[in-house]
């Protein structure tokens, strides 16, 4: 598959993920749940995809994976990588490489085989293969050979993992990992049925008849990505199922309006807000709002058309004010954000937050925006320039784009900008043609590495929409994942180098905002358990 493609729908998995809203003012001050206490009702934008952890793209879709299995990690409902098969601390070798795993002996598939080291060796070597098309392999790279296995210069079996018996997995990394628990708690770390995926080979994760759960529920009533209903039901195999609160959980793919309608009417327990729709129900008191580690970024096509040119990429990315448009425009929560990576995510040596410590690179500007506007009409010759934005159909996306129209084309003469609703697929077909100028898209991090949002700028790599390239960056990118790997405090000012060179210089990207969440939920539920990266816990909910 084409990298950019993958790239582009790797990107599309943003934070805008399930329900809106219609135009109720108020809610029922009577609302009760008309179901069982243990079954939850929810929505979703769009079908789930696939069940295979290897070749989900949506955020919805790995919400749903990481109820359906679970690796040697998992995550809690704070987003803490925590054990889950693994049986106690791993054996790690003096340079910090070698890693040996014993596994637990009570997880099985909800066949009733047993889950062996060996699923984790099938399904790591298939992830990496490029005959899986998986979109999140480059993940995987943090294992000795998984690079050239995916680029296609080495088979699969040569991936650095081995399972010496049914209970203990081995594995080499190309580097010591600081993060390594939160990689292993990530969706595409789950374990394969070697037995069962071999058996429906790549229809595998196709319907919930096509693969198999070891975490703490199973899908049923799901035929394929065309189904817009489907329910997840405790796991019984699961040997931690007596702690899961839901025995079901039941999902449809519902508009906006009609989602908001059932919620009023009873039929489900929780619904999302839109910025247009949430100041109707301030002071509610099924309304839960929360700050997220997802973020917001411009996406430039840094290789042709006017955006090739940095002077028009600088005056865009200061040319509106973020703090307007989070505060007023969006009021859900959201805040600007001035610089790749967001706060709240990682911490420095000394304990400072990140963003805290580096400080703020791109901010809403107008007169340094003018002056490189000037730059850009001098440089292409022209006065007027036209760009179209595309972006997600979508209540966020559309106020956002909405939005920056309207400032940019006030504060940069001459500037026309169109804006473009188009569908995931064909945005990402755009984005692998090159036949765009600016994508707004959004990022949820899997973890608090800040190699994760560097990684969007990386030449070559498959998260690299913009298609940027620069050695420089490329040289801070190998230090900050190899060299000073397991060295935070020489690792920090290469990470804020590589940060300032792509935020105040090249500016293949430019922040837009850090993402909030607001929602509804029914009385005696209370919180949902939302994680920093905007996920929903759904083992974690209680009745």
């Amino acid at each position: 598959m084409n990298k950019r493609l993958i790239a582009g729908i790797t990107l599309a998995a943003g934070i805008i993920s399930t329900v809106g809203i219609g135009g109720y003012l108020r809610m029922p001050k009577n609302d009760i749940n008309t179901g069982h206490a243990d079954v939850f009702r929810t929505s979703t934008a769009m079908p789930i995809e696939t069940t295979d952890p290897a070749r989900y793209s949506a955020l919805d879709t790995s919400n749903i994976l990481s109820a359906l299995s679970v690796g040697l990690y998992t995550t809690d409902s704070a987003g803490n990588a925590v054990p889950a098969m693994a049986d106690g601390s791993p054996s790690v070798s003096k340079d910090g490489r070698d890693y040996t795993f014993k596994l637990q002996n009570d997880y099985r598939w909800n066949d009733g085989s047993p889950v062996t080291a060996d699923d984790y060796v099938y399904a790591w070597q298939r992830a990496v293969d490029p005959r899986s098309h998986a979109r999140y392999a480059s993940r995987l790279d943090i294992l000795d050979n998984a690079a050239a296995i995916r680029n296609g210069t080495m088979s699969p079996d040569k991936l650095a993992v081995s399972a010496p018996n049914a209970t203990t997995l081995k594995f080499k990394l190309t580097a010591p990992e600081p993060y390594l628990k939160e990689y292993l708690a990530a969706t595409i770390f789950q374990p394969v049925s070697r037995s069962f995926g071999e058996r429906v080979g790549f229809d595998y994760g196709s319907s919930d008849r096509k693969v198999l759960s070891n975490g703490p529920f199973t899908i049923a009533q799901w035929s394929g990505p065309k189904d817009k209903h489907w329910e997840l039901k405790r796991n019984p195999y699961y040997p931690h199922h007596a702690s899961i609160g839901m025995r079901q959980i039941h999902f449809r793919v519902l508009t906006q309006a009609a989602a908001l309608q059932r919620y009023r009417a009873h039929q489900l327990d929780t619904v999302l807000l839109t910025p247009n729709e949430l100041p109707r129900f301030k002071g509610n008191r099924d309304l839960h709002s929360v700050r997220t580690e997802s973020t917001a970024y411009l996406f430039f096509n840094s290789q042709s058309g006017p955006t090739a040119n940095v002077h028009v990429r600088r005056a865009m990315a200061t040319g509106f004010d973020k703090r307007l448009l989070t505060l007023s425009k969006l009021a859900d929560g959201s805040e600007p954000l001035n610089g790749l990576i967001p706060s709240g995510l990682m911490r420095t040596t000394r304990g400072e937050d990140y963003r805290t410590a580096t400080g703020n690179l791109m901010q809403y500007d107008t007169v340094y925006a003018a002056q490189q506007w000037a730059l850009a009409q001098k440089a292409l010759g022209h006065r007027k320039i036209t760009l179209t934005l595309n972006i997600a159909d979508n209540p966020v996306a559309t106020t956002t784009a909405t939005f920056m129209q309207s400032q940019l084309e006030h504060n940069l003469p001459g500037l026309t900008l169109r804006i473009s609703k188009t569908s995931l697929q064909r945005r990402v077909q755009l984005e692998a043609s090159g036949k765009y100028d600016v994508v707004f898209a959004t990022w949820t991090p899997f973890g608090s590495d800040a190699a994760a949002y560097l990684k969007f700028s990386q030449s070559g790599n498959v998260q690299n929409v913009s298609g940027y390239s620069n050695p420089t960056f490329d040289h801070y990118y190998g230090e900050i994942t190899t060299k000073y790997a397991d060295q935070p405090a020489k690792r920090l000012p290469i990470i804020q180098r590589a940060e300032r060179l792509i935020i105040t210089k090249d500016v293949p990207i430019a922040p837009v905002m850090q993402s909030g969440l607001s929602y509804l939920v029914r009385p005696g539920i209370g919180a949902l358990p939302v994680q920093p990266n905007g996920a929903i816990n759904y083992s974690a909910i209680q009745p």
